[in-house]
């Protein structure tokens, strides 16, 4: 079993009101004060307003503070780290790349690192032809039998020669290797 490493998120209203002003309420009052989530993570107290103190409302201000705890919790349940928020936007923008993203994202790989044109082109062509049988496939549902229907299909239609399974199989290796290393 994981250690939380987070208490659980409280919502807090502000000082507790003693006295109401003649022609107000107590709900009315205590929309004036200024409300926060607050919990610790790892040690640290996190205190998160957004904005949450601009509604003066008493039912608005109480239904965003609602939404607000109640998606803190959903991202910290999910691995946010408020100390370092970066890094949950990023596995979340890994965890939904697409294969047309992977492939752009290859291809700016072997140009940083001065790959041959060539080199680049070929990888791009079997790559590319990948991502046109299956557009809109995310890299990460991506399984070997994608990979033997597309060698298969490409055998069938005469495209492919057994040099080419064999280049085939390679830059699908190499793409694979580089986006492991990259994600």
């Amino acid at each position: 079993m994981a250690i939380r490493k987070y208490s659980t998120p409280v919502l807090k209203k502000g000082k507790e009101i003693i006295t109401v002003p003649k022609g107000s309420s107590k709900v009315i009052e205590q929309a004036k004060q200024t409300w926060y989530v607050q919990y610790m993570y790892e040690g640290k107290q996190i205190r998160v307003k957004n904005g949450l103190n601009r509604v003066k409302d008493h039912v608005e201000k109480a239904y965003e503070a609602d939404v607000l705890l109640n998606s803190i919790k959903e991202d910290l349940k999910n691995g946010f780290n408020p100390l370092n928020p970066s890094d949950y936007i990023e596995n979340i923008r890994k965890e939904y790349i697409t294969l047309k993203n992977a492939i752009l994202e290859f291809e700016a790989y072997h140009i940083k690192h001065s790959s041959k044109s060539k080199t680049i082109s070929t990888y791009l062509s079997k790559l590319n032809g990948l991502a046109d049988q299956y557009p809109n496939i995310l890299l990460k549902d991506i399984t070997t039998k994608h990979l033997e229907e597309f060698v298969l299909e490409k055998i069938k239609i005469g495209k492919f020669a057994n040099d080419s399974v064999k280049s085939a199989k390679r830059i699908f290796n190499t793409f694979f290797d580089v986006m492991v290393k990259l994600n």
